[in-house]
């Protein structure tokens, strides 16, 4: 066969070549899951605590101004028309209203614009506020607490009420001899817990024996 026609077999050129898998991204590992989840719950641990706080103190600083910006309100309506006028605080439904003096000794909520037929009212322990009205100047709770305007738009009594949110609490003061509202912040004290006395370790009286040796040693 002449050599031009000769043919030389063809050499395997993939016979060396490593078998390509058919996805080349690898998945991730039992272990590897597990270990992300555990951090994204330690996370959580650390951040829904302080997440819930923050919340809390935003609703009370919210409610704060409100108190504020109602007590000038009645302060305002008070001297624009000439009548007395004052905000109550109910501590035992955790809400307050503006009053108006429409007789003696009797009082008329003033309308609210907000909700046409119905008189100005806060309830504090609902949205968006969502706390409590923990104390005021009034000892018992089952007193209210006004704040009363006369038609010059001036009160001669101090006030002064704490809400709370969570483990926070806010001060909100009415000064009368200056006419100002202001609200701190402050601590909440936790009961002073007293520990009980420890009693004396009973004294156990001599034995019979013991009282009969020592009447010898007083003989001798």
């Amino acid at each position: 066969m002449p050599a031009e026609y000769a043919t030389t077999r063809p050499t395997n050129t993939h016979s060396n070549r490593q078998p390509h898998s058919s996805c080349p991204y690898r998945a991730f590992t039992l272990i590897e899951l597990v270990i992300v989840i555990v951090i994204i719950a330690i996370a959580a641990t650390i951040a829904v605590p302080r997440f819930t706080e923050a919340a809390s103190r935003h609703r009370l600083n919210a409610a704060a101004r409100r108190i504020m910006a109602d007590i000038d309100l009645a302060k305002q309506l008070a001297r624009t028309t000439s009548c007395q006028h004052r905000v109550r605080f109910v501590r035992l439904t955790d809400k307050y209203v503006i009053e108006k003096k429409v007789g003696t000794n009797t009082w008329s909520a003033i309308p609210d614009l907000n909700h046409p037929g119905s008189g100005y009212q806060v309830n504090l322990d609902q949205s968006p506020y969502e706390i409590d009205v923990a104390s005021t100047n009034k000892a018992a709770v089952v007193t209210d607490l006004s704040i009363v305007f006369d038609g010059y738009g001036t009160s001669t009594d101090d006030a002064w009420v704490t809400i709370k949110s969570g483990k926070s609490l806010k001060k909100v003061s009415f000064v009368a001899s200056t006419g100002t509202v202001n609200a701190e912040d402050i601590a909440q004290t936790l009961p002073t817990v007293v520990p009980a006395a420890t009693a004396a370790p009973a004294q156990t009286l001599p034995s019979q024996a013991a009282q009969a040796a020592q009447g010898q040693l007083g003989n001798n």
